[in-house]
Order: C-alpha cells, then sequence, then structure tokens
C-alpha cells in the first residue's frame, strides 16, 4: 500500500507516512524506523510529533537523548498531561474509537463522571490521567464493588474506564492501569425473559379494560403493549413509533430499530396485523401538530424519563398478576417478565406456528438466527408434533393419546358439551 510521506519540516525532523486510515511516523536518527501514531488525521499526527518526537532531535546533551529514548520505548514510564476534565472530551473527538450511539456515549460519560467524581474525593492530589496507575484502579474497583450493583453493571463500568484510557494513553498504558489481574466479577449467565402465553396476553388486556385501575396515559400505555405484542419491537421502538413507519394501504411497518441505527441500519418489515391496525387507526385522537408520533405524549414522556413510563409498564404486568422479579440470590434479585417478554412472547408464538425462523429473523430485524433461537420459547406441544413427525411414529396412537389428555383436563361440563356436540354430528 502507498505511503504518503510529510516533505514539510528540518532536516532531522524525520517523516509522517499515511498506511491505509492510520498515519505512522519514522526517523533514522531516533532509530524509529515505523511507530503507529494511532490517528487518522494529518493535524494530529503532526501534533503528536511535535509535543513527542521532535523534542528528542533537539535535546542538547546524550543523556536527555537517551532518557526521552527510553520513555518512548516504555523502558521510563512517561507521564500523559491530559487534564481530567480534558479526558472526556479528547476521547469522544477521538477519530479512531469505534463508532457507537448517542445513548451508549451518554452512558461512558456516566461512567467516567463517578470515577472522576470519586478521584476527586479520595485522591485530590491528582489532576492527569497519567497520574493514574493499577494501585488507583483497584481500589476505585473496590469502592464500586462495595455498591453492590449488579454484575453487568460493574462490568461496564471497568469496561467503558479501561477502553477510554485506551484513546487517551494508548493501548499499553491503558492495560497497566486496567489489566487482567483488575478485580472483575465474573459475567453471570444471562437470565432469559419469560414469554406470555395467549392465556397470560388475554390477563394483560383485562386490566386496560378495567376501570377501576388508573394509571397515567393508560390508553396510550395500552397501545404501547399492543405494538410491542403484534410487532415484536422493543419499548423504544413501539413508544417513537411514527405514521410515517406504517403504510396503512400496504398493511405493513416499515422502520429501522432504535438498536439498529448505530450498528446495522438494518430495516424490519412487519406485516400489520388487523387488530393492531385498528387500534392505530383509532388513535389519530392523539394526533399533534408538529409531531409524527402516534403516542406524542407518551413519546414525550420517555424522552424525559424512559425509566418512569418503562416502571409503568411493569405496573401493567404487575396488575395482571405476574411476579416481575424473583429472589436468586441474597443479595440481588433478577427480573422475569417486563416488556421485553411481549418480544419473546411474538418470536415464540411464531416458531410454534411454524413459521420458518429465516423469516421471524427478519421480521424481527434480528442479525444472526442465534439471537432469534434465544427468543423462541418452543411449547411443549410444537415439541410433540416434531416428535411425531419423525419416522416410524405411531400418529393414530399419539393422536388417540393427546386426544385422551385433553379430555382430561375437561370440566364436566365441557365433556357433557362435548358429547352433545359428537351426537349431532
Amino acid at each position: 500500500m502507498a505511503e504518503r510521506k510529510n516533505k514539510k519540516g528540518k532536516k532531522g525532523d524525520g517523516c509522517i507516512f499515511k498506511v491505509g486510515q492510520i498515519y505512522y511516523y519514522k526517523n533514522n536518527i531516533l532509530g524509529i524506523k515505523r511507530t503507529s501514531l494511532k490517528v487518522k488525521t494529518l493535524k494530529e499526527a503532526q501534533e503528536i510529533v511535535r509535543d513527542d518526537y521532535l523534542p528528542l532531535v533537539h535535546v542538547q546533551s546524550k543523556n536527555e537523548v537517551l532518557i526521552k529514548i527510553a520513555e518512548n520505548k516504555t523502558l521510563i514510564k512517561k507521564t500523559c498531561s491530559v487534564s481530567l476534565n480534558n479526558v472526556f472530551e479528547k476521547f469522544e473527538k477521538n477519530p479512531a474509537r469505534a463508532k457507537i450511539s448517542l445513548e451508549t456515549l451518554a452512558l461512558y460519560r456516566s461512567h467516567w463522571n463517578h470515577f472522576q467524581n470519586w478521584i476527586s474525593k479520595a485522591h485530590p492530589e491528582i489532576s492527569q490521567i497519567g497520574q493514574i496507575d493499577e494501585r488507583i484502579s483497584k481500589e476505585y474497583a473496590i469502592v464500586l464493588d462495595s455498591a453492590a450493583p449488579a454484575q453487568k453493571t460493574f462490568n461496564d463500568y471497568i469496561t467503558h474506564l479501561s477502553i477510554i484510557f485506551r484513546h487517551v494513553l494508548g493501548k499499553r498504558e491503558a492495560e497497566e492501569v486496567w489489566g487482567a489481574d483488575i478485580i472483575k466479577k465474573e459475567t453471570p449467565q444471562y437470565h432469559s425473559r419469560r414469554e406470555f402465553t395467549e392465556a397470560d396476553m388475554q390477563k394483560i388486556w383485562d386490566v386496560f379494560k378495567n376501570e377501576n385501575y388508573i394509571i397515567k396515559d393508560k390508553e396510550q400505555i395500552e397501545l404501547i403493549f399492543y405494538i410491542g405484542a403484534y410487532t415484536g419491537l422493543r419499548l423504544k421502538d413501539c413508544v417513537l413509533l411514527e405514521y410515517g413507519h406504517v403504510r396503512f394501504n400496504q398493511n405493513l411497518i416499515s422502520t429501522i430499530p432504535y438498536k439498529n441505527k448505530s450498528k446495522t441500519q438494518q430495516r424490519v418489515f412487519i406485516p400489520l396485523h388487523p387488530v393492531l391496525k385498528e387500534k392505530l387507526l383509532s388513535s389519530e385522537k392523539w394526533k399533534e401538530k408538529g409531531t409524527d408520533f402516534f403516542l406524542p405524549e407518551s413519546a414525550s414522556r420517555y424522552k424525559r424519563n424512559k425509566w418512569a413510563l418503562n416502571q409503568s409498564c411493569l405496573r401493567v404486568i404487575k396488575k395482571a398478576g405476574f411476579e416481575v422479579s424473583i429472589e436468586r440470590t441474597e443479595e440481588k434479585k433478577i427480573n422475569q417478565y417486563g416488556f421485553s417478554s411481549l418480544r419473546h412472547s411474538f418470536v415464540s408464538f411464531c416458531a410454534n406456528a411454524g413459521v420458518p425462523l429465516p423469516v421471524v429473523q427478519a421480521i424481527v430485524g434480528h442479525n444472526c438466527s442465534s439471537v432469534t433461537r434465544y427468543y423462541v420459547h418452543i411449547s411443549q406441544e410444537s415439541m410433540q408434533k416434531a416428535i411425531d413427525s419423525l419416522p416410524g411414529s405411531d400418529k393414530k396412537t399419539n393422536s388417540k393419546n393427546r386426544l385422551l389428555e385433553q379430555i382430561q383436563n375437561m370440566s364436566e361440563e365441557q365433556i357433557q358439551k362435548l358429547l352433545l356436540l359428537s351426537r349431532k354430528v
């Protein structure tokens, strides 16, 4: 691949060149054949060379040269002079960092602010990121762990801080601070949400029919549940569904889920169920000028405080008789039902109805079938049908056994009705 050299500068200043997207530097006088500057713009590369390498060329004594070279080869630790107040800005503007959504970036900022606030109280003498070492990081990890956050939350803090350090200090320096021996909790086995059955869904619809049950924006919350149940979309996508996403004349919903917008940009096409279509058409009474949302009040509320809207959804689920969380350990509860249970239900209903997995995958917007399988909860009846379809199965006997099981589970009144129907036939 061609190298583009920097022809400007005095003799002995070396040269900057680009390979692919990254700029490199070499200087024969300093014995630097090729070193990555880890930046993608020429301006940033020139600044790094000016600040970190050119002083080597112009130092007055041999001892200074040896010290500078040792620093660059990490034989002597070089202190980064970036102020803690400027660290996140430097990380945010680094072109080499991975592209992440605004929400994820805000989470990085929140975790950095938490760490910086702790540093200012526990170690007020530290003002630059280069002053932080492994001893400080371990001390912070112990303090964070003592606050008893969820295991995933703890690991997110450590991981995000490590990434910030890597983009500001460099990979090697970051690993020295947040090394492999840093205190980390083991990633827990993820607990899958439970799906709702058809009978469970009826209990939820009954909650909305109950006139004595009062909840903020009750009608709009009900529509949010209908959208989730009949599309498999996540809560954010349901709340922020726009008129432009729904093609009533084609009975189709076409949208890019928010989770996909920062990654694959994959659009999903969801056939519009008649029940949902009727509900969406009846929502025009909430339509406001200047907004394209089906649920303007809920959309505004979600943008202000998504946690509060999620709590409203959980209260509906609790009112329907479902225990949202259960005890798993002495320290922590785990969620077993939530709004995402509607997504699990949608995928499971489709799978149990015999819809091919690639079709379900396309509808819900999963990038790979393994993710879709995670959402599938196969019913016992569907599994039995699969076994019955194998060669050598006595299908008549199997059908007879299933019929006997169904009759045994019937009440006397239901059996009497069944007998009357059979006589008429």
